[in-house]
């Protein structure tokens, strides 16, 4: 997990980031996002096949919404959502 600050500028989140160890790189991609921004948070929940599902607990309650496939988003597409701005982006292999 790499947070952020809600008030950092020039975010830039890429969809996979690679990491270098003893044992080789290891490329880890993304797998959710979590905004904010009105003193409430917002997330994405991005699946191994890539489905990006939105979550508000105020707005869907209990359910996520598809939003559609990482493909159709860019970089820097992933940097707001609506008026939230990314503070914390999660990666794993």
């Amino acid at each position: 997990m790499i947070n952020f600050s809600h008030q950092s500028q020039g975010i830039k989140i890429s969809k996979s980031i690679t990491l270098e160890s003893e044992s080789g790189p290891t490329t880890l991609n993304i797998r959710g996002a979590i905004y904010y921004g009105g003193a409430h948070f917002v997330s994405r929940i991005i699946s191994p096949t890539g489905e990006v599902w939105y979550h508000d607990g105020i707005e869907t309650k209990r359910q996520c919404f598809r939003e559609g496939h990482l493909i159709d988003f860019s970089e820097e597409s992933l940097i707001n959502r609506g008026n939230k701005v990314c503070v914390s982006v999660i990666y794993a292999v």
